[in-house]
């Protein structure tokens, strides 16, 4: 008998109301020189009697005891006579010129050891469905595939000498063996295509396909088994990036069924190919699923449970960013902007088992080798006496030395800052409600409970942070008129700051004192002349006092408006090295001088998360 030009195999199980189609797919093919190959993977639904109904000499059935697809489909290719060996599965069926146009692509190249197409999806009813097109590629297309298998199963028609050369399918997978099987092709013979589709794939619920857990499995086992056996075919950034996608499309996959174990994939996607987009994506999607509220989940599967058991994760990832936190104030009790003494120690305690904490200057001179401990800097704005008292004692207890930013009008004792004095206002008037006239154009004041007059200064408060010294004089002093105060005569002892001396010996210490400005003004509305004078007359009071050069800088206000390019150069001019922020940033365009931080947390959980990286991750992430 002489041999065919092409065997084709079809192992079916259990295809009974599909197959017929199939095999009059192969069986009216325009190219009429093949062999039909049926292997039966032990059906019991009359597959049989349907096959052996039909009539064609180039039929041929095949039984076997049920052991899977992939025996069967080796099983067929056993079988095969033909020079080609192609595929059909038994609830799929190919297009009438489907050799015809496949088959001329071997002949012009004999490099080419695979040809396949386009695939258009079916339901099971055989009606097209929508679907977004793989892209299609030729020649050398291992780095390709190695990303994802663009190659349609049904599709493809091998030369019988590269199965040979590389053996069959791998029937110790699960799934994924044709991806398995290309890519080892691929590492000896060139792919092409037919950009038309030859294949109808049909889809439907009892399809192997969609079995998600089987196939990442077999995903992550196909690609380890692959860089084992061809070492130095995939570059390290390409196996990063393949291995990234896979993880962060599991994740996907199964973040309705498995919400908290799809973030861990999302992290894991971010941590192999950091740049890629759709790794951060897919963090964002699955945290944004896991901790939607009413979704079921169990009893230990909380948002705080999730942060503890994702923390080795996030500290791995962030390592190598530092976490920088601002503090202001500090009581005894809790208070309104101010931290308690206590929670702040709990703070610092946590802090220094976890990390090496040095002042923000050393921190960021320093580079952390890869594997060390994460790196921390405590920093303390404006400079005010409560610190001295209760902060600092704490600091020196545990051998921590922060950096502490100091306005030195409010040092020297010219000024007092103006968001104190507005407070100060507030709290001095009678309970009751106002109506606030000139630069507050007649807006209402509630100061009927404390609650209220910590809303009525966050209000008026928020107005002022970016209005020149001028507008906020005459606020404070419309503020003053409407609520009938003397301000000569304001209890401004709550708001005291340290003094020269302290500031010395906090220096003698080995704490970092650096500047906060002057007068605490908006930089960003004074003149190139005013800005020199500003910034040139704290440092030199500074480093006159101090007899110590000053290198670190807080932008006062501390938000992304209060930098500005012509800022920093100055600062550098000035000498000085850093710049925070009072907020976590990036640092893209001007690393050493837009570097964010975080403001304090309230509490010692929300302060672990950030410690463990979920504030770096937030900012990455834009959440």
């Amino acid at each position: 008998m002489s041999k065919p030009l092409v065997s084709v195999v079809i192992a079916t199980y259990n295809s009974g109301p599909y197959l017929q189609e199939a095999i009059d797919s192969v069986l009216c093919q325009t190219v009429c020189d093949l062999e039909l190959l049926v292997i039966d993977d032990g059906s019991t639904d009359g597959t049989r009697a349907l096959v052996e109904a039909i009539s064609d000499r180039r039929l041929s059935y095949v039984w076997q005891a049920n052991a899977g697809q992939t025996s069967a489909k080796n099983h067929g290719i056993r079988l095969a006579r033909g020079t080609f060996i192609a595929f059909c599965d038994g609830d799929d069926f190919w297009y009438p010129n489907k050799l015809e146009l496949q088959l001329p692509l071997f002949a012009a190249s004999p490099a080419v050891g695979v040809v396949y197409s386009a695939v258009e999806q079916i339901d099971e009813h055989g009606r097209a469905l929508d679907h977004a097109a793989a892209p299609l590629h030729r020649g050398n297309v291992t780095e390709q595939l190695f990303m994802s298998n663009f190659v349609p199963f049904g599709t493809s028609v091998v030369r019988r000498e590269c199965i040979e050369r590389v053996g069959a399918f791998d029937e110790a997978l699960r799934m994924g063996i044709d991806w398995d099987l290309w890519l080892r092709i691929s590492a000896h013979y060139e792919f092409d295509y037919v950009a038309a589709p030859t294949y109808a794939y049909r889809i439907w619920s009892g399809q192997m396909s969609r079995n998600w857990r089987g196939r990442y499995s077999s995903a992550f086992r196909i690609m380890e088994k692959f860089l084992s056996a061809h070492p130095g075919k995939i570059s390290p950034a390409l196996r990063r990036k393949a291995i990234a996608d896979t993880y962060a499309n599991r994740g996907r996959s199964r973040m309705q069924e498995h919400p908290f174990a799809a973030v861990g994939d999302g992290i894991r996607a971010v941590m192999y190919d950091p740049a890629a987009p759709y790794s951060w994506k897919t963090v964002g999607r699955t945290l944004k699923e896991a901790l939607t509220p009413g979704q079921p989940r169990g009893a230990s599967s909380g948002a705080g449970s999730l942060k503890r058991t994702l923390a080795p994760i996030t500290v791995s990832l962030t390592a190598d960013t530092p976490r920088v936190f601002v503090y202001h104030r500090f009581s005894q009790q809790s208070a309104d902007r101010a931290i308690d003494i206590g929670t702040f120690r709990k703070q610092m305690l946590l802090l220094k088992e976890r990390c090496d904490i040095l002042p923000l200057s050393e921190l960021l001179d320093s580079t952390s080798p890869r594997g060390a401990r994460l790196r921390a800097a405590v920093t303390i704005d404006d400079g005010y006496a409560d610190y001295f008292e209760l902060a600092a004692p704490v600091l020196m207890e545990l051998g921590i030395r922060a950096t502490v930013f100091v306005t030195t009008g409010f040092i020297d004792g010219g000024i007092w800052l103006w968001p104190d004095r507005m407070r100060a206002l507030l709290c001095a008037a009678p309970a009751g409600t106002y109506t606030l006239g000139g630069f507050w154009k007649q807006s209402s004041a509630d100061l009927s409970t404390a609650a209220q007059r910590e809303a009525t200064w966050h209000r008026l408060a928020d107005q002022l942070v970016f209005e020149s010294d001028q507008q906020r004089e005459q606020a404070i002093a419309d503020l003053a008129s409407s609520l009938g105060i003397d301000m000569d005569g304001l209890d401004m002892s709550p708001y005291r700051p340290m003094s020269w001396e302290q500031l010395r010996q906090l220096h003698e210490w080995g704490f970092e004192i650096a500047d906060h400005s002057h007068s605490h003004a908006c930089l960003t509305l004074m003149s190139p002349d005013e800005l020199w004078q500003e910034l040139f007359r704290s440092k030199s009071l500074l480093e006159n006092q101090l007899g110590t050069r000053i290198r670190s800088f807080a932008y006062p206000n501390g938000t992304p408006r209060d930098y500005h390019p012509a800022i920093a150069q100055t600062l550098q001019r000035l000498g000085y090295d850093y710049a925070v922020l009072s907020v976590p940033t990036p640092t893209a365009g001007d690393p050493n001088f837009r570097i964010g931080r975080f403001p304090a947390a309230g509490s010692l959980e929300e302060f672990r998360g950030l410690v463990d990286g979920y504030g770096v991750l937030k900012q990455w992430l834009r959440l």
